[in-house]
């Protein structure tokens, strides 16, 4: 999971992809997840405690 910093914005990003996230200024707030679902429900829970905005 990261967060771009400018707009608090939070996204599934899996570091398999050879390319880095577009635009740079992100910061990564979790750990590699197991799963995508297990990546959607941390991600609600960030939400949930407003650590991201969307």
């Amino acid at each position: 999971m990261i967060r771009y910093a400018d707009t608090g914005f939070c996204q599934v990003w899996d570091n398999g992809f050879r390319t880095n996230p577009w635009p740079t200024h992100y910061t990564v707030m979790t750990h590699r997840q197991p799963t995508y679902e297990r990546a959607v429900a941390v991600k609600g829970w960030l939400m949930n405690k407003h650590y991201c905005t969307l």
